[in-house]
C-alpha cells in the first residue's frame, strides 16, 4: 500500500520539509536546505515532467554532514516511524539517536 503521497506532503509541511521538483528524479525534498537533511520519497527515477506516484514503499531520510544534522536526520526518521510505521534502518550513530 505505501505512504500516500497526500500524507507524505502533509509530513512535510508539518516538519519544514521542502520539495526540490528539479533535481534528478523528481523525489528529493529538504529540510534545511542541501546541507540539512535530504529525503526521498520511493525509489523509482523518474523522466522529467513525469509525476511522483501516488504512494511510496520507501521514504529515506539521509545526510552527508553528520553533527547536529544527524540529530536533525533522527528526529525526522522517528517522527516519520511513530506516524507510518514501517521497517526503520538507521547507520549505529544515527539509531542510538533514535532511541535516546
Amino acid at each position: 500500500m505505501g505512504i500516500p503521497r497526500a500524507d507524505w506532503d502533509k509530513f512535510c509541511e508539518e516538519h519544514e520539509i521542502k520539495h526540490v521538483p528539479t533535481l534528478p528524479g523528481g523525489n528529493i525534498w529538504y529540510r534545511g536546505g542541501k546541507m540539512g537533511v535530504q529525503c526521498i520519497y520511493g525509489g523509482k527515477t523518474r523522466k522529467p515532467n513525469e509525476p511522483l506516484e501516488e504512494s511510496a514503499n520507501e521514504v529515506m531520510f539521509l545526510s552527508d554532514w553528520g553533527g547536529p544534522k544527524l540529530e536533525d536526520l533522527a528526529a525526522l526518521a522517528k517522527a516519520f516511524w511513530c506516524r507510518f510505521g514501517g521497517a526503520l534502518y538507521a547507520e549505529t550513530e544515527v539509531r542510538q539517536l533514535i532511541c535516546r
